[in-house]
């Protein structure tokens, strides 16, 4: 990709450009944008089609890139002489010049002035043929006095001479490209090392440096025409270790280029030039470059492995530079670089690949999965965890000074104000009231914030301060908050301004020693539930400060009781408590822990009424109001088991105008009211189970603060205001391999390499997943490295778990010809009695070894105790004999390939091979033999597969392919059936099974179904296909039923030739999906997808494109009179199938997000 700065005609100009234009290509299609900006972006892919693209703002942060021009440069692919391997476009954009890896350089002429409407930027073009190989190629920056002159610059390998040479062709722009003349070669000899880059210097024109292997040359146009050899080099610094080996220049910088069109270039040579470059090891250095010439590298930093990508962002003469440097196999960074040569690191690019192995499950007990992922390599490697919830940020915590806290409450000082002044905390038995000392909303919280900004003013609150505060509030009237205890009510007046003096205060103690169970405050009102002696009460008390000339409007008291049930009750002043409604609850959960423990409304257009229970249950309502009456209608309950603790509901900040709550049990949750219903986002705590209280914070900015204790620490936090796939660090390892998680032990057992080892050898690690603090360690054979980790269960009176490792030794070379299969058991040993405190210690202790003639690439149980274990090209099965307690062959078969991957479902195996793709056994248990069933039609290098369902299997191959196989019993001899396949462009490695968001939306446009019908699923929780490739994509494969499957298809073909919506460069949809074999039954959600983002006539017209949305809108027409749906009765059919399609994406869009 390279930036074409352009200069527009003024004005409208609908009409073609006017110069002739020598091409042999056909004039292309009308392209789908007009240019909105003053720069175009060109691309070259494997598409064989040089595209200019636009970008253009749109409303709501969005944006837009349109093809404005294609130009056909070869066939798809990736052809040694395809035109289509490097781009490069001149300094003043007056030509670029594209290469293939050998032999042909095509430059291209620009015209100087474009149409916005009718971009036609080929002026002239010129084949040129270089003998060799084609290793770099730039423009060089123009003197001020030759500006029509241009200079291409090449280094190209001869691989018949086998030396390179660089080559200098030289341009005129107001001259036909005819004329264009090799203008020097210079040889640089058969041992010259590899070239990196070649960079042009925009303050030094007509020089380059060329940046090598082991030196940074600088050249001049001269130094090539007059075959000077002298030219200046420098030789690059040996790496951290060595006293030879120099570093590997990954990638380079400059700060700053020169203006569009520039007319202001000088014919000084600058006195400085500078740029900056990175290294595989991650050193970041600064090369200053004057004309005498001399260069000189500064070593500036160390990063993680720096990438091929690094670009100057920003220059600021105050501040410096501000670059983004991409990572190798490891995270990238943005950087600020100032005057002073000091590096600092102000954010991180997140890089995932390679990813070699990840797992899936529901470790926090959230109803779906999370996914821990085996990320980078070398230092850079790491575990991550991606957890789908609302994203929750710490800003500032405690010391552990809050052990007791049981409930927090946010106040304000008035009613009416919008930021939170005061923070009570009750104690098992004291009270404490802290005050913030005001709020704007320019404030910058610091770690000093609760420390200091949080003022403990309990000597001066006027509360009771040994007393467990169980409800608080503030009076309409000014300044006054309220404190309910167990045996009085206190209305205070805090003096924060004067220490002499006392707070006012008012206090109202129950009568005859009763109990105030619950309270809270509503206005100038206080309403107590009283208990005496077996009896139950409601008292209100009026707190008369100051006259109110507020008509209150009717509230209403809500009440748990130990029925168990709700009683929703009427206020009015002149006749006390009215019961309104009565709602039982003795139907939901068990006796005795069916107990309301909280409620609260939800929702803005649609009212939901909530009631928590003791046992973790929410029960929800829909609510609504009868005028006839005055009573409330609670109709529509349902219940949602959401954890195993008491229920707490917790309002946000502004709770009139919200459309959810947060609701915490041993899991924190948002329930947001939405028009499909409620929808339960979880919230991504860490530990959720160990927050004792919660309370929402207004502190004057826009985001979303909570306060909550966890482990007797306060924390002010942020929430994200959607949910989102969270990432979190476990562990930093080094290139991990393998990850497994036992559920017994609830640790994750790690496969990564050994730092200190001069050779790959693997270590095996056990792993804390909150902390990733290691546990165990077991180091493997040198050279031997771990290629499967399972768990297997071996069931009988007596159940044994033990962990089955298998590995491949490299002795020499890269592919292992013989390996190890490894049980192991995890042995806890419990802390010393004398010793309490200490935590329960680890081992991994090694049961049974047996060697194997190739490597160990998979083992996997099977089902009554068996283990099916893949050596090289044998797949073995085995049995634990418990009474002579040794591990027993009893059958193997030879297979023509090796094995990579085996599954197991119920008594059918799968398994994949390097060569002969997808088999299909099963295993005689009488005659203790495995019998062949079926093969594959296709011959696949099989990367994983998985058995999903009985007779289906799904895997993927190494040239990016997915696909699915069926076993039919009908057709004895075929082969096994094609049920679906595509090529997805990235290997994946490993699939899973499971659901990384929780589905909670009542009403659906579609059947949900999942991958088995036999597993159990419930019908909103269906299961995916999780994949995750080498490069570090996440991907969901979801199974549609038919009538969604057909419109989606109808969908997909339109979009993939629509203007707006086709393959951006260039690429045929159908064609690259189909590069392996035919794509077959699947539906690209990225491209249908974009149906989402198109303005409604752009949906308009591709809906009425298709007869087939005709018959689709008249059944969905003919559904909505019978279900008799107002809304549906006035919308046209392609307005009903808009709809329908919409909601259906929306819907398999939150599968992911």
């Amino acid at each position: 990709m390279k930036l074409l700065r352009c200069s527009f005609r003024r004005g409208n100009d609908n009409s073609p450009d006017e110069q002739t234009i020598r091409s042999s290509h056909p004039k292309p299609a009308p392209m789908s944008g007009k240019i909105a900006g003053d720069d175009v972006l060109v691309f070259l892919s494997d598409s064989g089609v040089l595209s200019f693209i636009s970008y253009e703002e749109l409303d709501q942060g969005r944006g837009k890139f349109s093809i404005v021009k294609e130009l056909y440069l070869a066939p798809p692919g990736l052809g040694h002489k395809y035109l289509g391997r490097s781009l490069c476009v001149d300094p003043l954009s007056r030509a670029l010049a594209v290469a293939a890896w050998q032999d042909l350089v095509k430059v291209y002429m620009l015209t100087q002035h474009q149409s916005r409407e009718n971009f036609e930027p080929i002026k002239e073009e010129r084949l040129l043929e270089v003998k060799g190989i084609i290793w770099n190629m730039a423009f060089l920056y123009p003197t001020a006095n030759e500006k029509e002159r241009l200079l291409l610059a090449l280094v190209v390998f001869d691989d018949v001479e086998k030396s390179a040479s660089i080559m200098l062709y030289q341009f005129w722009s107001n001259e036909p490209l005819q004329k264009a003349e090799l203008y020097g070669k210079l040889p640089l000899g058969k041992d010259f090392p590899l070239p990196l880059h070649l960079v042009p210097l925009p303050h030094h024109p007509e020089t380059f440096l060329l940046i090598n292997e082991r030196q940074i040359s600088f050249l001049q146009a001269d130094d090539i025409t007059c075959g000077n050899v002298n030219y200046y080099k420098l030789n690059l610094p040996p790496t951290y270790g060595t006293a030879t080996e120099a570093p590997l220049i990954t990638s380079y910088a400059l700060p700053s280029e020169l203006p569009p069109l520039s007319s202001g270039l000088s014919s000084a040579v600058a006195s400085t030039q500078y740029l900056y470059l990175g290294t595989d090891k991650g050193d970041l250095y600064k090369v200053l470059v004057t004309g005498e010439p001399y260069v000189e590298l500064q070593l500036l930093g160390k990063l993680n492995p720096i990438g091929e990508a690094m670009h100057v962002i920003a220059t600021n003469d105050q501040q410096g530079d501000l670059l983004a440097i991409s990572g190798e196999m490891a995270n990238g960074s943005v950087v600020t670089v100032d005057h002073f040569n000091n590096v600092n690191i102000r954010a991180e690019i997140l890089n995932w690949s390679p990813v070699l192995d990840f797992v899936s499950l529901d470790y926090y007990n959230e109803q779906h999965d999370s996914l821990y992922l085996c990320c980078g390599g070398s230092l850079g490697g790491s575990i991550r965890e991606i957890r789908n919830g609302v994203g929750v940020t710490t800003i500032v915590s405690t010391g552990a000074d809050f052990g007791s806290a049981n409930r927090l409450w946010s106040l304000k000082t008035n009613a009416s104000d919008v930021n939170d002044s005061f923070l009570v905390i009750s104690f098992v038995h004291e009270t404490r009231l802290m005050y913030s000392g005001g709020w704007c909303s320019e404030y910058v919280l610091t770690d000093s914030w609760l420390a200091g900004e949080l003022e403990d003013v309990s000597d001066r609150s006027g509360f009771d301060l040994e007393q467990s505060t169980i409800g608080t509030g503030v009076l309409h009237t000014t300044g006054y908050l309220v404190q309910i205890c167990h045996r009085a009510v206190i209305v205070t007046h805090p003096n924060l301004n004067d220490d002499e003096l006392a707070s006012s205060s008012a206090k109202w103690t129950s009568p005859d020693g009763a109990t105030i169970t619950v309270g809270f405050t509503v206005e100038n009102n206080v309403i107590l539930g009283l208990s005496s002696n077996q009896t139950h009460s409601l008292v209100m008390l009026a707190v008369n400060i100051d006259p109110s000339t507020i008509v209150a409007p009717f509230p209403i008291c809500l009440i748990g009781t130990y029925k168990p049930s709700i009683e929703i009750y009427g206020i009015n002043s002149t006749f006390g408590f009215e019961l309104l409604h009565s709602e039982s609850l003795a139907s939901y959960s068990s006796e005795g822990i069916n107990i309301p423990q909280s409620t609260a409304f939800v929702g803005t257009e649609q009212m939901h009424f909530l009631a928590g229970l003791r046992d973790g249950t929410i029960i929800q309502y829909s609510w609504s109001w009868s005028t006839d009456v005055g009573k409330p209608i609670l109709t529509s309950p349902s219940s949602r088991k959401i954890g195993v603790f008491p229920v707490q509901i917790i309002y946000p900040q502004n709770r009139v105008h919200s459309n959810y709550v947060l609701v915490f049990s041993d899991r924190a949750w948002k329930i947001i009211s939405t028009s499909n219903g409620l929808a339960f986002d979880s919230i991504s705590f860490n530990q959720p189970e160990q927050i004792t209280a919660a309370t929402s914070f207004a502190d004057g900015s826009e985001c979303d603060g909570y306060l909550t204790v966890t482990k007797n620490v306060l924390n002010y936090v942020y929430l994200d205001s959607e949910k989102r796939n969270n990432v979190r660090y476990i562990a930093k390892e080094n290139t991990p391999r393998r990850i497994l998680y036992d559920k017994l032990t609830e640790k994750f057992l790690i496969a990564c390499n050994v730092e200190s080892s001069s050779r790959p050898t693997t270590m095996l690690k056990l792993i804390e997943p909150l902390s990733g603090e290691a546990l165990a360690e077991q180091r493997m054979r040198e050279q031997e490295i771990v290629y499967s980790l399972c768990v297997w269960n071996i069931p009988g009176k007596r159940k044994y778990r033990y962990i089955c490792v298998g590995t491949g030794i490299h002795d020499a070379g890269s592919i292992p010809h013989h390996g190890r299969l490894l049980i192991y058991n995890i042995k806890k040993n419990p802390p010393r009695k004398q010793a309490i405190s200490e935590a329960a210690t680890y081992e991994l202790k090694l049961v049974w070894e047996n060697e194997r003639a190739g490597a160990v690439y998979s083992v996997c149980p099977y089902e009554d105790g068996y283990l099916l274990v893949a050596a090289g090209k044998t797949l073995y099965m085995f049995y634990l004999d418990l009474n002579l307690k040794k591990l027993v062959e009893c059958c193997k078969i030879s297979i023509r390939s090796p094995v990579v991957s085996i599954s197991v479902q119920g008594s059918w195996i799968s398994v994949g091979t390097q060569k002969d793709s997808v088999l299909f056994y099963t295993f005689d248990k009488v005659q203790q033999s495995l019998e062949f069933v079926r093969g594959a039609r296709h011959l696949r290098l099989v990367a994983n597969s998985k058995f999903i369902s009985e007779k289906l299997s799904v895997g993927t191959d190494k040239l990016g392919t997915v696909f699915g196989m069926t076993y039919d019993e009908e057709s004895v001899r075929r082969p096994l059936n094609d049920s679906f396949a595509f090529n997805q462009g990235e290997t994946t490695l490993r699939l899973n099974i499971g659901s990384m968001v929780y589905e909670s939306a009542e009403n659906c446009a579609y059947k949900r179904l999942g991958w088995s019908e036999t597993t159990g699923e419930s019908e909103k929780n269906k299961p995916s296909i999780i994949g995750c490739s080498i490069i570090g994509s996440v991907v969901l494969y979801l199974r549609l039923d038919e009538k969604v499957f057909s419109t989606l298809e109808e969908l997909q073909t339109i979009l993939a030739k629509h203007p707006c919506t086709r393959p951006l460069l260039g690429n045929n949809h159908y064609r690259f999906r189909s590069l392996v074999v035919p794509a077959k039954n699947v539906i690209d959600g990225e491209m249908v997808s974009q149906f989402l983002l198109l303005p409604y006539p752009t949906k308009m017209e591709i809906i009425q494109a298709s007869c087939f949305f005709d018959q689709v809108g008249q059944d969905l027409a003919d559904r909505s009179t019978q279900e008799i749906h107002p809304n549906d009765a006035e919308r046209t059919r392609h307005e009903l199938v808009i709809a329908w399609i919409s909601q259906i994406l929306q819907e398999l869009n939150q599968h992911c997000n």
